[in-house]
């Protein structure tokens, strides 16, 4: 469900909420024990398709659903480059 606020608040360009929220997310991620959730394909097909996305918003949403539907070892791997990529996408 975090996921879905996030991508919501970057089609509303309501970045600094989404930059917020992503910065919550990845806390509540380390926080969990087995951070595998659900299947994405609808929504990263979605993305994908959306006009009203920019290319590095479509990249940030696409890898955050890569973190989820990765193994453990390799989506904490990945967090700080997804960090790296908020702080790019969302606080401008």
């Amino acid at each position: 469900m975090r996921f879905i606020s996030i991508a919501s608040l970057i089609f509303q360009d309501r970045r600094p909420e989404a930059h917020m929220e992503l910065v919550n997310f990845i806390k509540y991620y380390k926080s969990l024990s087995n951070p595998r959730p659900g299947a994405y394909a609808v929504i990263r097909k979605f993305i994908n398709k959306s006009k009203k996305l920019k290319g590095n918003e479509k990249k940030l949403l696409r890898d955050l659903i890569r973190i989820l539907e990765s193994p453990e070892k390799a989506g904490d791997e990945e967090l700080s480059d997804l960090k790296k990529a908020a702080e790019r996408v969302l606080k401008k």
